[in-house]
């Protein structure tokens, strides 16, 4: 499975899943990053675990921030 797979299936971004990544001790290095099928189950934890709600704030923020630089 790819890393934008399983991102897509979370609900969160590339760059969260490969942070997930990260902490969880699974090599990917970008989006197109291929998941051993070992490593899919504990990565989903991973990502399971991640906060959506502090993701939704930081997104909104990020997005009200270039509404005021246009």
């Amino acid at each position: 499975m790819r890393i934008y797979e399983l991102a897509k299936e979370s609900g969160v971004s590339s760059a969260d899943v490969i942070k997930a990544a990260e902490a969880a001790g699974v090599e990917a290095t970008n989006a197109i990053s291929v998941v051993e099928a070992e490593d899919v189950e504990k990565l989903r934890k991973a990502v399971a675990s991640i906060d959506k709600e502090a993701l939704a704030r930081r997104r909104e923020a990020k997005s009200a921030r270039s509404g005021e630089l246009r």
